[in-house]
């Protein structure tokens, strides 16, 4: 990843300074970026990715994105790239990284999953209907609707990247629920090596 300057790496900390955020003990938070570790090794999650889809010139979204270090980690590659979470330090991280790094194909905004109607996230993602990938990574344990979400996405757009997290129960819940609606489910990866505190979570593309 680039470097990017200090107004950034202030902007990542600023982030992390939340009364409920996780991962404080980390340079950057739950994600790595530019050379600051996170709980989450980015640069791994990508590579990973990287063996199954091909980003160049897609757009993409990202529902739950943190500080945007999974968009950011591919805008050389993607023509588009919108991120939404519902933290607004997080967001507000997210977009003076984008000035930072000059990374004009990226977008990011504030957003509550269970706070408000979902058909609003095509009003933020301008470039609807033609979204050809979505992130919606390690969320549902955070997202009281997350069923809905996924239904949302899979109304919507061709190819969802989902990582399930929580109990070993509650993500065969997951499964069982994209199985039951995408043509093709094809998990990826059955643990998270990228994150040393937590490798339970699954990693499933799905796609009509």
């Amino acid at each position: 990843m680039r470097k990017i300057p200090q107004d950034a790496v202030k902007a990542i900390q600023y982030a992390r300074s939340g009364k409920v955020y996780g991962a404080k003990s980390y340079d950057s938070g739950y994600q790595s970026m530019y050379g600051m570790k996170g709980q989450r090794d980015t640069d791994q999650r990508l590579m990973t990715l990287r063996e199954h889809l091909d980003f160049k010139d897609k757009r993409v979204l990202d529902i739950g994105c943190n500080i945007g270090a999974m968009l950011h980690g591919i805008s050389r590659d993607i023509c588009l790239g919108v991120g939404i979470d519902k933290d607004p330090k997080c967001i507000n991280a997210a977009n003076l990284i984008s000035k930072c790094a000059r990374s004009d194909n990226l977008s990011f905004y504030t957003f509550d999953l269970d706070k408000e109607p979902l058909d609003l996230i095509d009003n933020l993602c301008m470039f609807r209907p033609t979204i050809d990938i979505c992130f919606f990574l390690s969320m549902a344990m955070w997202v009281k609707n997350w069923e809905d979400v996924i239904h949302f996405c899979w109304g919507r757009y061709a190819t969802l990247v989902y990582e399930s997290n929580g109990k070993i129960k509650f993500q065969n819940a997951q499964e069982k629920y994209l199985r039951s609606i995408y043509k093709n489910v094809e998990c990826v990866q059955r643990s998270s090596p990228d994150d040393p505190g937590q490798k339970k979570r699954r990693l499933y593309i799905c796609s009509w």
